[in-house]
Order: structure tokens, then C-alpha cells, then sequence
């Protein structure tokens, strides 16, 4: 990708990295990873089709379960094995718990670190000043994932409203459905000095990209760990680079925000030159 000199980011790296990295994580060959995009694709954004996406979620799930068949019959150094060994209280864990563990982890792990890459490397393409910060100074890049994740916080909390009742001078009845704004609660100022400004040196940066109390993101680690290793790579490889056909570029909502395509340029003469 570096000699080409541009790439579409979503399937050419923000895609294939954190599924590359939840495959190796199930013990599977890379090969595998391909398989695995096109159904994280499917069953969270093809909103005009929802047999196929029901459909990506059984063939996801048989998949999972013939995984843990075969782990069950011959463990290997992985975490489908290591699930299948734990117990819980006393209480060793059942395949279909491993299952649902399993399958969390897809559904959550895939898309999200995606969209973070996405909207990261967005503005750092868009505001050079910023990203010149993290190649002056690699030390930088944990501060600047916090608050890249804080300004593009990007999902939303799906709720049932339990009973009528007004709110903020909004009236909602028992049913309703309401997505609750980690973006608009990132930038709560009460809470962040200057909420609309992007500062990589922010001080108690507690943003709520990854929820709070005891639904917070259990793979909050991980994903850190994936965005500061994407960024810190990326850019000793590539570090200028620029946004293409900015203004075509589209953006899907709902309770898992994200840009849906991300072309981005450089030059090779340039790092051929370094």
C-alpha cells in the first residue's frame, strides 16, 4: 500500500486490522479475515436487506459453533480454548456461553475500531498541524487516541422508554426507542475545558466513547491497544498524507456511527526520498 501512493482506508487497512487481529486471536489462518469483513459489513450496515443481514448472523454464529466443536475436540493456543477451559465460581463455562462470548467479540470488536480509525485518520489527514504533533513526538499518540475518541465518540445507546414522561421539554411515551449521544456527552462542558477543541494534551480526559458503570466496554483495552498501534505504524510509514474527493465522502448513523468510504493520497516519490 505504501508504493501505490493512495488506498481506499476502510478496506485497505482500518478493515482488515482489527479483523486480522480477532482471527489471529480464534487461532485461524488470515485467509479467514476476508470472510469475516464481508459479514461484519452485512449484518451492521445493510439496513435495506434484513434477510441477508439475519442470514450473515446465522452463518457467523454456525461458523462459531463448528469452531468450538473442533476446539473442544483438540484445544489449541487460543482463545476459544481458553474459553472452553475457564470456569466461572466453581462453575465451568458451557459451549454456548463461549458462543456468545465468541460472537460479542465479533460484533463488537470489528466495526468499532474501524469507524475509530476512520474518523481519526480523517481529521488527522485534515488537520496537518495535529498530526505533525504525533511524528514530532511519538509519545503523544495515547493522549491524541483519548481524544480523538472523545471528539468522535461514535456510538449511541439504544434505550426503551419504561414509561411516559417528559424530558428536556420532550415527550416520550412508554415504547419508544431512543438513542442516548456519547458524542454530545464528550463534549459536555461542564466537564472538558473548551469541548469543541481537539487537544492531544487534554488532562482527565474521562470521555464516554466507551460507555459507563457496568455496561463500560468490556474490549475498551484492546481497542486502545489497536488504535495506538495502527496510528503509531501508520505513520512511520506514511506520515503525510491527504483526504481525496473530501466532498463525496458519506457517513452512515444510528447506534454505530461511521464513515462509509475514506480515500486518502501521498506520495511515494516522498518517502522513497526519506
Amino acid at each position: 500500500m505504501v508504493r501505490v501512493g493512495e488506498c481506499e482506508f476502510n478496506a485497505d487497512f482500518a478493515q482488515p486490522f482489527p479483523t486480522t487481529i480477532f482471527t489471529a486471536m480464534l487461532g485461524l489462518p488470515n485467509s479467514e479475515s476476508k470472510q469475516f469483513v464481508e459479514w461484519n459489513s452485512v449484518m451492521l450496515h445493510a439496513f435495506d436487506d434484513p434477510a441477508r443481514r439475519a442470514e450473515a448472523g446465522v452463518e457467523i454464529n454456525a461458523y462459531l459453533r463448528d469452531l468450538i466443536e473442533q476446539r473442544a475436540e483438540d484445544p489449541q493456543d487460543d482463545l476459544v480454548s481458553r474459553l472452553l477451559d475457564t470456569s466461572i465460581d466453581g462453575v465451568p463455562v458451557t459451549r454456548d456461553t463461549v458462543q456468545n462470548f465468541t460472537f460479542l467479540l465479533f460484533v463488537a470488536g470489528l466495526d468499532t475500531v474501524t469507524a475509530a480509525l476512520a474518523f481519526a485518520f480523517r481529521f488527522l489527514a485534515e488537520h496537518p498541524a495535529h498530526r505533525q504533533q504525533l511524528l514530532d513526538d511519538p509519545g503523544v499518540i495515547p493522549g491524541a487516541v483519548e481524544e480523538l475518541l472523545r471528539v468522535f465518540s461514535f456510538i449511541n445507546m439504544g434505550r426503551t422508554v419504561t414509561h411516559d414522561v417528559e424530558f428536556a421539554g420532550v415527550q416520550m411515551k412508554s415504547g419508544d426507542r431512543l438513542l442516548a449521544s456519547t458524542t454530545f456527552a464528550s463534549m459536555d462542558p461542564d466537564e472538558f475545558d473548551a469541548p469543541l477543541e481537539v487537544d492531544f494534551h487534554r488532562r482527565a480526559n474521562r470521555h464516554l466513547a466507551f460507555g459507563a458503570g457496568p455496561h463500560r466496554c468490556a474490549g475498551s483495552h484492546l481497542a486502545r491497544e489497536e488504535l495506538r498501534t495502527a496510528i503509531t505504524e501508520f505513520h512511520r510509514r506514511i506520515p503525510h498524507y491527504e483526504v481525496v474527493r473530501a466532498d463525496q465522502i458519506r457517513m452512515h448513523g444510528g447506534g454505530s456511527m461511521g464513515i462509509d468510504r475514506l480515500d486518502l493520497r501521498w506520495s511515494p516519490t516522498d518517502l522513497e526520498q526519506r
